[in-house]
């Protein structure tokens, strides 16, 4: 399904290869919480789509890599409000993270992507999904 959404916006869109299911298990341990159902299928389709700029929906080792070090960066304590309660998974290219919202259960229960803009540290609604999201970042209609 993944494959032919992204084919069918973007032509300078690469899928990776695709996870699997022990990465996915992996992924739950390293943060302590499950990605939504829609990314984890993305993922075992293909894990990671690199847009024409490099940038994109990250693979599972990088959410993984990104998330630990965005939540154990003692330096940012001082300029950025925690990050315990993002679940990044895709960059802008500018310095901009998309996630999706831990709620205080310590579950993603709402399938909304938001952007984290660096510069500002503002936090904003970006997407009512990921499918969405997909369509509207890949096909040029969601810009930062």
């Amino acid at each position: 399904m993944w494959r032919e959404i992204v084919g069918g916006i973007s032509s300078t869109c690469t899928l990776a290869a695709p996870a699997d299911e022990p990465a996915l298990t992996e992924l739950t341990a390293a943060l302590g919480v499950a990605a939504p159902p829609d990314l984890q299928a993305l993922w075992l389709e293909a894990n990671g789509i690199r847009d024409r700029h490099g940038d994109g929906i990250w693979s599972i080792e990088r959410v993984i890599r990104d998330n630990l070090e965005f939540r154990s960066y003692p330096e940012q304590n001082d300029l950025y409000m925690t990050f315990e309660s993002c679940f990044f998974f895709a960059g802008a290219g500018n310095g901009d993270q998309f996630f999706f919202p831990i709620q205080a259960d310590g579950r993603i229960n709402r399938p909304d992507v938001f952007v984290w803009n660096h510069e500002t540290d503002a936090r904003e609604w970006a997407a009512s999904d990921l499918r969405r999201f997909v369509e509207q970042w890949f096909g040029g209609r969601l810009t930062r």
